[in-house]
């Protein structure tokens, strides 16, 4: 298994540190629990039917999560360095996912298995605070997403999302168009003239 580097602690007290002030002492405590895994680019990290197991941290790299909804690409997220993720659904309820999650360029991340996280949660009031926080986050997120969707007009779709979606800026940075326009339920060429339009505007 990959060796967890000072670098990737460092990313992980930085997320931490978002939410609530954190001691170098409650990251050791979690360290144990903690796993690391590579991915190359195209590898699937996991496939529909899998059970999802685990929440998981990007360090570098990008993960495209996606479903097939009437033979097309839906997708469900994209996470970027600094970014969780992982299927929900599966996650809590114990179920098989309908769920890809695709690793788009070489990928580390940092994991951690439900049952060492709900250990956590039992024994470290920190982690359980945090680990609130970000599900909340998560959630936030989402619906934030499932309102911006439900926008016909294509410019006020990309609208609400610089405006609501915390990373947007990350995400035009580092993600290809093609890609965030499938995040935006937009036709790339849609997408690429409600760009220009809006930051011609700006």
């Amino acid at each position: 298994m990959p060796k967890i580097t000072n670098s990737d602690l460092e990313l992980v007290y930085n997320l931490f540190s978002q939410i609530t002030p954190v001691t170098r002492n409650d990251i050791e405590n979690v360290l144990p629990f903690l796993r690391k895994a590579t991915y190359a680019k195209n590898d699937k990290i996991l496939e529909p039917g899998q059970t999802e197991t685990r929440l998981n941290f990007v360090t570098k790299g990008i993960v495209h999560m996606y479903t097939y909804i009437d033979g097309d690409i839906f997708t469900i997220n994209i996470a970027l360095p600094g970014m969780l993720f992982n299927s929900l659904d599966s996650y809590l309820y114990k179920k098989p996912t309908s769920e890809i999650q695709e690793a788009i360029s070489d990928v580390e991340m940092l994991f951690l298995e439900k049952k060492d996280a709900e250990q956590l949660m039992l024994n470290n009031n920190t982690f359980c605070y945090i680990y609130a926080k970000l599900f909340e986050q998560v959630l936030s997120e989402r619906e934030q997403r499932t309102l911006m969707l439900q926008y016909r007009d294509a410019f006020k779709r990309f609208t609400h999302f610089i405006n609501l979606t915390p990373h947007a800026k990350l995400y035009l940075q580092e993600v290809s168009q093609k890609l965030l326009a499938q995040y935006l339920g937009l036709a790339p060429e849609t997408f690429c003239r409600v760009k220009s339009q809006f930051f011609k505007n700006c």
